[in-house]
């Protein structure tokens, strides 16, 4: 299992009308999160696909967030991002080649 530590500052470029007087972290930014930390596991992988993403509750900008990865079946890693003690949200990465 790895966990990761991560922030999205409130002057990200990505928040910009992401929505004006009530802030949140788009949802693209943080697979896109997610798939960085993946890549940094041993052997890089390569991540192909997402399965069974769930987005449990939104994020606000500053608000600090884990990423949680963890071996699956085959060529895939769980992950989970939590804030606050709740799950923002969770799914499957599919990675390329052998594992």
């Amino acid at each position: 299992m790895t966990l990761v530590e991560r922030v999205v500052p409130a002057d990200h470029p990505a928040l910009a009308g992401h929505f004006p007087g009530r802030p949140v972290v788009p949802a693209a930014l943080l697979l896109d999160e997610i798939v960085r930390a993946a890549g940094k596991l041993p052997g890089a992988p390569r991540t192909v696909g997402m399965d069974h993403v769930k987005f449990l509750r939104p994020l606000a900008p500053g608000e600090p967030f884990s990423i949680e990865l963890a071996p699956a079946r085959g060529n895939e890693i769980r992950f989970s991002c939590a804030a606050g003690g709740a799950t923002v949200m969770r799914g499957v990465l599919r990675l390329a080649g052998d594992r």
